[in-house]
């Protein structure tokens, strides 16, 4: 297996286990700093909302993995494609929270 794969498939098991952590604790302090300022007032559905939004960030280095097994070059390619689709996906979700 490709270093390539094992690591955008370490990546994402990192991104999915903070979002799961995120979304069991639903606790601000678990974010960066300045984002914490910037929640001060939101509830903690806003902050299930948003590790949802995290975990399809996941996608993403989970997809470039699994091509990676079999080609780096497509593996690249599906990561940059995975990308896009995961932000427009999380924006999607993150639209009507408030």
């Amino acid at each position: 297996m490709p270093p390539f794969a094992i690591f955008m498939l370490i990546f994402a098991g990192c991104i999915l286990l903070y979002a799961a952590i995120l979304a069991v604790t639903k606790d601000r302090t678990m974010l960066p700093l300045k984002v914490q300022v910037s929640l001060k007032g939101k509830s903690k559905q806003y902050i299930f909302e948003l590790s949802k939004a995290v975990a399809v960030t996941a996608l993403a280095p989970a997809a470039a993995g699994i091509l990676g097994i079999w080609n780096e070059i497509a593996a690249i390619i599906g990561f940059l494609a995975g990308l896009v689709f995961t932000l427009w996906l999380g924006t999607r979700i993150m639209k009507d929270v408030k």
